[in-house]
Formats: structure tokens, sequence, C-alpha cells
């Protein structure tokens, strides 16, 4: 049986730990777990081998042998044809959905952020100025219901007969047309909302864009119609009159 090889010396420990047994450490590390008893002498002194290999693969890092490592096969070419293949698929996928993009923008599909801002611009002034010229124009119409023309205000006079008492019944009475007044308003809202999503402040471009993309639908629900009536075996003129009396979509697209 081969005896135990015995390190003296601090020395010839980082010496081995470094040289021959391809651990990183420097000397003071060495010495400064020998101080702290994390690496034990043995009872006569010095240092078994097989003790300081326990105590390095417990504390330190191997040495990397670069020219081993160089040296032996690594499979280099095969992993760079795997990384070119996947950034091969990746630009494909890519390209394909710009493609989609491009095709779905061609149709209609999708409209400029630039032209629906202006729309919305011209509606919102629309809106603005309507209600503005109905607050101006209504001003007569307000103040005469509550008095403001002659023979409301005689109606009011004549209701609390110059009697100081009836200022309740007469401000009952003026507030008592507040519906009349909350109807006109509701009235002309409605008119000012009813246009403002009819399309009726639609601008140029927008009409434009609205109306290619709703052929684009109608176009696709055509084409859908289509494709059901040819797996049922019928009359692919008969599609128009379908669309007439059910809304069809693919599946995958229904909700």
């Amino acid at each position: 049986m081969a005896e135990a090889r015995i390190l003296r010396n601090v020395h010839q420990v980082y010496k081995y730990l470094r040289e021959e047994a391809g651990f990183q450490v420097s000397y003071g590390k060495v010495r400064d777990a020998i101080s702290r008893r994390e690496l034990p002498q043995r009872r006569g002194g010095g240092w078994v081998e097989q003790t300081v290999v326990q105590w390095a693969r417990a504390a330190l890092a191997p040495t990397v042998d670069e020219s081993a490592r160089l040296d032996a096969p690594q499979g280099g070419s095969s992993l760079l044809g795997e990384q070119k293949i996947a950034r091969q698929v990746s630009l494909m996928q890519l390209k394909e959905s710009r493609e989609r993009f491009s095709l779905a923008k061609d149709r209609g599909r999708y409209i400029e952020t630039p032209v629906v801002e202006r729309e919305l611009a011209e509606r919102w002034t629309a809106v603005k100025l309507l209600l503005r010229s109905w607050i101006q124009e209504s001003g007569p119409d307000v103040a005469a219901l509550f008095g403001g023309d002659a023979e409301r205000a005689q109606e009011l006079v004549a209701l609390v007969e110059g009697n100081a008492d009836k200022a309740d019944e007469l401000s009952r009475r003026q507030f008592a047309v507040l519906p009349e007044l909350v109807a006109s308003f509701e009235r002309r809202l409605a008119e000012v909302l009813n246009n403002l999503s009819s399309g009726n402040w639609f601008t140029e471009e927008m009409a434009s864009a609205w109306a290619q993309y709703q052929q684009s639908v109608e176009d696709e629900e055509l084409e859908t119609a289509r494709e059901l009536i040819t797996l049922v075996g019928g009359n692919q003129d008969a599609a128009p009159k379908l669309l007439g009396r059910f809304w069809i979509a693919p599946r995958e697209v229904r909700q």
C-alpha cells in the first residue's frame, strides 16, 4: 500500500494546489485557512494530500485548462448550425407577419392613427359648436319657460294675486317647468350625438378609409359564405342571399 503524501508547510500546500491539483488559490487564502483550522494538520505535523484536496474541493474553484478544452471536440459547428437555423426561422416569421399586416392594411383593416385623430378632432369640434350654438339660441326659450315672456309673466302675477305670501307657490310654479327644459336639452343632445355616431361628420379621408374597411368586411363574409356553401355542395351564387338572412363567420373569429 502506497504511503500517504505529506505536505510539510504552507508553501508546499499552496504549490501542490496550484501546480498539481489544478485549483485557483492564493498563498494568503491557504495561510488563512490553516490559521482558522479550516485545513487541519495531522498529528505529526503537516497535511495529508487527501485532506488538502477535500478542503480545496469544498472551498476553491478548479483551474480551467484552456488548451485541453480547446483540443476536445466541442460540437461547435453543430451549435452554430442550430443558431443559424433559428435565426432564419425567426426572420421568416417576421417577414410573414409583416406581409399579413401589409395585406390587411391594403384591404382596409387598419387605419393610420393620424387619420383617426383628425377625424375625432373634427367630430368633437362639431359637437362643441353645436352645443354652443344651442345654448345661445335657446336662451330666449329658457327665459320664456321661467316667466320671461309677457304671457307667462301674466300667468305668474295672476297666480300670486299680488300677495307676497304666495311667493313659495310662485317658486314651485317656476320650477315645475324644469322637465320642459330638460326635455328640450335632451332632444338637442340626442340630435348631436346621433349625427356624431352616424358618420355625418366624417372627414373625406376617414370616409374613404371607412368605406374601404366596410367593403373588406363584406368581401370576407361573402368568401366565408361561399366556402360554407361549397362544403355542403350548394350553389355559390346563393351566398349573398344567405348573408341576407344569417351572420356567418369562421369559428375562430366568432364571439
